[in-house]
């Protein structure tokens, strides 16, 4: 996918979110699976872009922080360990190819006043892409957590 190719989709979801007055439950089905489709087109053009597989399954901040593959902890994860509101939201999780925990990108309505610093607390980096929210273009923001130690983009 092309950057020009990644606006024009964005423009599609935006004009899918509006509610068109009148329309049939069908007609507001079909606008809802395309919007999904163009999210999960948009969501795989931001993994290839960094070398990085989507994966539906979530992993905790202990095993991004270490690039693991499975951390051994329970799916409820031990000491506030899963990601959080307000830190969290639409969350995507992304692996490298040798199936390690790459990134978590997450669609926020607002940015905690205290992102970079939580981030930082639990060994991560929040990144700013200069690529838009698949989520709710113009209503969310794009915020990318990585390893502290981690360099993209």
């Amino acid at each position: 996918m092309t950057d020009t190719q990644v606006r024009a989709a964005i423009g599609e979801m935006d004009s899918l979110l509006r509610k068109v007055q009148g329309e049939t439950e069908s007609t507001r089905q079909l606008r809802s699976m395309r919007h999904y489709d163009l999210q999960q087109a948009l969501a795989a053009e931001f993994g290839r872009r960094n070398g990085w597989t989507r994966t539906r399954r979530r992993f905790t901040l202990y095993a991004l922080r270490n690039r693991k593959v499975f951390d051994g902890r329970s799916n409820q994860g031990q000491d506030g360990e899963w990601f959080d509101y307000p830190h969290y939201d639409h969350g995507y999780f992304y692996r490298t190819p040798d199936k390690r925990a790459a990134a978590v990108v997450v669609h926020l309505y607002d940015i905690p006043v205290d992102l970079d610093s939580w981030a930082a607390a639990h060994g991560l980096e929040a990144l700013r892409p200069d690529f838009p929210s698949w989520w709710n273009p113009g209503g969310t923001e794009l915020v990318v957590y990585v390893p502290a130690t981690e360099e993209l983009f």
